[in-house]
């Protein structure tokens, strides 16, 4: 779903922080 999309979205983000 659109949660699941933006989640896995923020924690590459946060994965490459």
């Amino acid at each position: 779903g659109y949660e699941e999309r933006e989640v896995a979205e923020t924690v590459r983000e946060l994965d490459a922080a």
